[in-house]
């Protein structure tokens, strides 16, 4: 069995300037999030238990290599990574990474990255490989199987049996075996000797294109066309007919009826305050 377990080069913590606030990554920040050391723990305990080899993969720069470096330091026994100066989308990630899981029996990856915060990578990875995905998982139980356990709506929480290959995201606050956990520290020798380990570096196009910001602006209601008082009205009369300001308001109400007649409702009210014309 192979567990492979996915981390992202992100920085963790930014500078504010307190003039524009523009916020700047703070460059000695850069490493794993929460939810990515949550989910190396947890598969260096899968490959401890279960005599598993563990591979760590990412998709970055050069620079990703020290993430990477730290990981075999604590036990890991490989590390492959994708190339990447840019920002590529969630979908090309998961699929570089998809591939650098290669044949593996379980991979997993943090819940939500630090920078963008989508959680769809583990959600893409699942389905380009076309198997199973456990997502949100909160707590696990290690026994001669993988009990996950994860939130769903309204405060409930699904007991999940892993079997097969499967993809599993896990939350920075995971609770392993019902105890909360800290990330492993490692040996000073294994430290120094993983500086020296080799990381194997994939090269490849990846769609790195994104929305293009053409333009800025607040947000403005449409405004509502008034028509013009006449003009030989005293100026006092003029602009409280221009404000509306003496008419009757329409009480706040509170209907119960199927989404069909719902937005028939709204649509007689939209009329009624003049937004959209009689014939919309």
């Amino acid at each position: 069995m192979v567990v492979a377990v996915c981390l992202k080069w992100v920085p963790r913590r930014v500078d504010i300037d307190p003039l524009d606030a523009t916020a700047t990554p703070d460059p000695n920040s850069w490493g794993p999030s929460a939810a990515d050391e949550a989910a190396l723990e947890l598969a260096l305990r899968v490959g401890d238990r279960r005599g598993s080899d563990v591979v760590a993969l990412t998709v970055g720069p050069d620079a990703a290599d020290a993430m990477l470096h730290d990981a075999l330091s604590l036990g890991v026994g490989g590390a492959r990574r994708h190339r990447s100066t840019g920002r590529p989308t969630s979908r090309a990630t998961a699929t570089a990474l998809a591939v650098l899981a290669g044949d593996a029996d379980l991979i997993i990856c943090g819940d939500q990255s630090l920078d963008r915060g989508s959680g769809s990578v583990p959600a893409f990875i699942a389905a380009e490989l076309g198997i199973a995905q456990v997502l949100g998982v909160a707590s696990v139980t290690l026994t001669d199987e993988i009990i996950a356990e994860r939130r769903t709506d309204r405060g409930g929480r699904d007991r999940v049996s892993v079997i097969g290959p499967t993809v599993l995201s896990v939350d920075g606050s995971l609770a392993i075996d019902g105890a909360g956990f800290r990330l492993r520290r490692a040996p000073l020798a294994a430290l120094i000797e993983s500086r020296n380990a080799v990381v194997d570096v994939r090269s490849g196009a990846l769609d790195d294109e994104r929305a293009a910001i053409v333009d800025r602006r607040p947000y403005r209601p449409r405004p509502r066309p008034v028509p013009s008082p006449d003009p030989s009205l005293p100026p006092l009369q003029r602009i409280l007919e221009l404000t509306d300001a003496v008419s009757d308001r329409t009480p706040p109400r509170t209907i119960e009826v199927d989404p069909a007649a719902a937005a028939d409702a709204i649509i007689d009210q939209l009329r009624t305050w003049g937004y959209l014309d009689q014939d919309t």
